[in-house]
């Protein structure tokens, strides 16, 4: 399918977004920072999943539907993911962890042989916690969403058909109790289960996605439901809290659907603005490899401490920090030089790979059949 740059676009938009999020900015403007956070927490995150749901196919035949798309991810994800678990302890050795230290609330060890095998199958399981894998929540939680996704559409179908009651409409609604059950859980209960509950509370917005590109065939273009966006996420910034969905914070599913179509349609309206303009190719350029700044922005960030360290720039940040701090203007941007421009080589460099390998492999095709 061809690509839309300006899909591609607003997930470049949204990963620029993740790098900001990543780094802690020391400033004198705390105030207008903390807003600023607050406003693009609102639609970086929940823009990515509905984009997940614009070229969905098959989503009303699990059986297909998991022997193509899941199946496609879950390998992506094992074999990027076992090769960190491996290296864990090289890590330790070359100072990017530090043992005893906690990691998103785990102490690091260092591993034995059953350590290794226990890690390696957690991973198997959508169950792996590797510290420079921290971002990998966001593919871990999509796939398990994607999986209930496609079970319940393929019941509510049923349902649907049997009872004549219209297909689109129930699903939502099915789908809305669950995001508000999973908030209510998380925010009245406390009650929080790590990929599972989030994985609940986003597959409304993948369905919204797949809505909208497939069904309501939404052109992004309308002024007026621009301005609309950009003031309900204005209003939602000031009144509302920071959503955090890593840890299933959405404090209010209602505002939380909210932000997140006026976020989409805001972002996509933009896309479409600036696709033909230089600043549109190089952000549909960060979008197209946007998976490999989930697994390598963290650890590209190591390469960006040595850097600036090196340079005398700031020497605030230790290596074994996950996420580096600065207070300088000049190692702000080298974070986000290299915490973007790491995972794009890497990228382009698999790519190329795949590229010969598959000519490779087409030749010798072609001697075989001679």
């Amino acid at each position: 399918m061809k690509r839309n740059r300006y899909v591609d676009i607003v997930k470049g938009i949204c990963i620029l977004c993740v790098l900001y999020a990543h780094i802690n900015i020391v400033t004198q403007m705390e105030e207008i920072k903390s807003y600023f956070n607050i406003f693009i927490y609102q639609f970086f995150l929940t823009a990515f999943y509905i984009i997940s749901g614009f070229y969905l196919k098959n989503l009303e035949d699990p059986k297909k539907f998991f022997s193509t798309k899941i199946k496609k991810w879950y390998v992506k994800l094992i074999i990027y993911y076992l090769p960190f678990v491996l290296l864990h302890n090289i890590f330790i050795y070359l100072g990017l962890y530090d043992v005893g230290k906690v990691y998103g609330d785990k102490i690091t060890i260092l591993y034995g042989l059953k350590d290794i095998i226990i890690k390696c199958i957690e991973t198997c399981l959508l169950m792996g916690r590797e510290p420079l894998l921290g971002a990998m929540w966001f593919f871990i939680s999509q796939i398990i969403a994607l999986m209930g996704l496609s079970i319940i559409v393929y019941v509510l179908k049923k349902v649907s058909s049997k009872y004549a009651i219209d297909q689109k409409k129930l699903i939502l609604i099915v789908l809305m109790v669950f995001l508000i059950l999973s908030a209510f859980c998380t925010e009245v209960l406390s009650i929080t289960i790590p990929r599972i509950s989030i994985a609940v509370s986003i597959m409304i917005l993948i369905y919204l996605g797949y809505c909208f590109n497939n069904y309501y065939k939404i052109t992004w273009d309308n002024k007026f439901y621009f301005i609309i966006s950009v003031l309900v996420i204005i209003c939602n910034t000031f009144f509302g809290e920071k959503i955090k969905l890593n840890v299933n914070k959405i404090v209010n599913p209602v505002t939380f659907i909210a932000s997140a179509v006026a976020g989409i349609y805001m972002l996509c309206f933009i896309g479409k603005k600036i696709q033909d303009n230089i600043l549109g190719k190089i952000l549909s350029v960060c979008g197209k490899y946007s998976f490999y700044f989930i697994v390598f922005n963290l650890l590209s960030f190591k390469l960006a401490i040595i850097l600036i360290q090196s340079l005398g720039i700031e020497k605030v940040t230790i290596l074994s920090d996950l996420e580096p701090y600065t207070s300088n203007f000049l190692g702000f941007i080298i974070y986000i030089i290299i915490g973007a421009g790491i995972p794009i080589i890497i990228g382009k460099l698999i790519e190329y790979g795949k590229f010969k390998i598959q000519k490779l492999k087409e030749k010798v095709g072609e001697k075989n059949g001679e």
